[in-house]
């Protein structure tokens, strides 16, 4: 519903300063799972540990890790009690486990990842030029943010469709245009036997990903993945799914 009027000045500086605690909330959590402080902490139990406990499990420095904790349970992304942190379910549920359609944990990675690369922002406004190219932790964030969006359609989309998965046999054949570093091909073809899958992907690194995270999974004879032409894609109606 569209608002009648402008907020009060009040109403507007809480909606503004939520949204800056969220920008640095979400580097507690970038932290927190690129040192693997959660998964320590999960793998902990309900005793939990101490900050120097929790360093020592990640090799990292107990001084910054014992704010990094302060910090995240000022967030109520952890919980501290007599010195001991735990990690609450369900924040372990959205941040880590990434066969849950809840997760969020790529979300959170890729946004920070992301933003890592915003000061060419200014320039690409005053130039309308777009940066070329990207570094490569930007394409593995893209990855890992992938995996969220594999779990909503395998527990959600293809639930709604059963006809599609009755259509999806052995022989079929599956295409994805721009499939980036093929994590969807990969995760379709271990659910699916014996059906035959390509990506086509624009961006040569991004090929590169993809066919290397092909073949560490052991899945190179049932997907191929080929660089395409973004106006031209071409193989029309040769697939089952698209």
């Amino acid at each position: 519903m569209a608002q009648s009027g402008p907020m009060r000045v009040d109403d507007r500086f809480d909606d503004l300063v939520t949204s800056l605690g969220g920008f640095y909330r979400t580097w507690y959590v970038y932290v927190g799972l690129e040192l693997g402080l959660f998964q320590r902490l999960r793998d902990a139990g309900s005793s939990g540990l101490t900050a120097d406990e929790l360093a020592q499990r990640t090799g990292t420095e107990p001084r910054l890790v014992h704010d990094w904790a302060w910090g995240a349970d000022a967030h109520d992304l952890v919980a501290i009690d007599a010195g001991r942190i735990t990690i609450p379910d369900d924040v372990a549920v959205v941040l880590l486990d990434a066969d849950r359609s809840e997760y969020l944990g790529g979300q959170y990675l890729h946004a920070a990842i992301g933003s890592l690369d915003y000061a060419h922002l200014l320039e690409v406004f005053r130039s309308g030029t777009p940066v070329e190219g990207r570094p490569d932790r930007y394409r593995a964030a893209i990855e890992r943010l992938t995996v969220q969006d594999i779990a909503v359609f395998f527990q959600e989309l293809l639930a709604s469709v059963p006809e599609l998965v009755v259509r999806l046999q052995p022989g079929a054949r599956i295409i994805d245009v721009h499939c980036g570093g093929g994590r969807w091909l990969i995760a379709m073809a271990r659910r699916f036997a014996g059906t035959t899958l390509v990506g086509v992907e624009f961006e040569p690194d991004s090929v590169a990903r993809a066919k290397a995270n092909v073949a560490a999974a052991v899945l190179t004879e049932r997907i191929t993945i080929e660089r395409g032409d973004v106006a031209a894609v071409g193989h029309a109606q040769e697939f089952d799914l698209a």
